[in-house]
């Protein structure tokens, strides 16, 4: 493979400079670290996502953002955590920006708690050389993307902020891809574990009804929290951090202790039966049926969709994978 060049590329937002690379006599070209969405800390965190605003001058797009804030997977006493707060970006691999291609559109898994678009496994070069336009993009996950507060006193704290980071990820693909020689009206999503579950709700929201035709699925996690059961993780997560389990309180916790928190809870089984969080809960955090967003477990859902003659329908491919969960 050659020693990358680098393209611009202007987009309704600003300016880009991406990589090209060259393997096998195919041109891929890359950006990266795209900004879908403002940053979710600090005064927006725990709002939906805002819409990150227009730049001025050539924005760097060679390489990748943050991820979203997480435990590191190899325990240490250090207060580290992997990622960074400026994380709601997304990546993209074409082979040319000239006639539509198909475009897919894939989502990390990670147990709602882990994974990044950054992962070497997660390069999209491959499908941008046989001419489909990949995305990839991270979001909100653990107590920022998916712990539920639903305490008037909570203000501003939407459910299911990752599933609208993803909305907005998608959202913005739609608008945008043109520029990058996508076609909005042929878009996949695709993911794994954590993302396809994640995918099965998107399917079921209102928000993205009818412009998502075909989906791929591999291992999903198909199933959402009630309420109630988000409430008993939200009560264990306060009690491992010794605070109350109120929006403000869990916010002026160190992030590192947050983030390690729920990867406690995710590797314990007796930790989650201590503070009576049922089977269901292998994933302490993760979507929930909250009647705004999500308004019934996916498969409900899609059992009264496909039950309506007429009815629009995804294409959906499911496998799974082998030792999915022994890791």
């Amino acid at each position: 493979m050659s020693a990358p060049n680098f393209i611009e590329l202007q987009t309704a937002a600003g300016q880009l400079r991406g990589r090209v690379t060259h393997a096998a006599d195919h041109r891929v070209l890359f950006f990266g670290n795209i900004p879908y969405a403002q940053s979710p800390f600090g005064v927006n965190r725990f709002k939906p996502p805002q819409p990150a605003p227009p730049w001025s001058g050539v924005r760097e797009a060679t390489g990748f953002g943050p991820a979203a804030p997480q435990a590191p997977r190899i325990a240490d006493e250090a207060e580290t955590i992997v990622g960074g707060e400026d994380c709601l970006t997304l990546n993209i691999w074409t082979k040319g920006t000239d006639a539509p291609k198909p475009v897919f559109i894939y989502l990390p898994g990670g147990g709602f708690m882990r994974g990044q678009s950054a992962d070497p496994i997660y390069d999209g070069a491959a499908f941008a050389r046989q001419g489909i336009v990949f995305v990839s993009f991270n979001y909100r996950i653990g107590i920022d993307g998916f712990l539920l507060f639903d305490d008037p006193a909570d203000g501003e704290a939407a459910a299911n902020r990752g599933l609208l980071d993803q909305i907005a990820a998608i959202e913005w693909v739609i608008a945008n891809i043109a520029a990058f020689g996508g076609d909005a009206s042929k878009i996949t999503l695709g993911g794994v574990s954590a993302g396809a579950g994640s995918i099965v709700h998107l399917l079921g929201t209102p928000q993205l009804a009818g412009k998502i035709s075909r989906a791929i699925l591999q291992s999903p996690s198909i199933t959402a929290q009630t309420r109630d059961e988000a409430q008993l993780s939200r009560a264990a997560i306060a009690a491992l951090l010794d605070c109350p389990p109120t929006r403000a309180a869990l916010c002026a916790q160190p992030l590192h202790k947050v983030v390690r928190v729920v990867a406690r809870l995710l590797a314990d089984y007796n930790l989650r039966r201590r503070y009576e969080m049922s089977p269901k809960h292998f994933f302490p955090l993760r979507p929930v049926v909250d009647g705004v967003w999500v308004h019934a477990d996916p498969l409900a859902h899609f059992r009264a969709l496909w039950s309506q003659p007429g009815a629009h329908t995804p294409s959906l491919l499911v496998g799974a994978n082998a030792d999915e969960m022994n890791f």
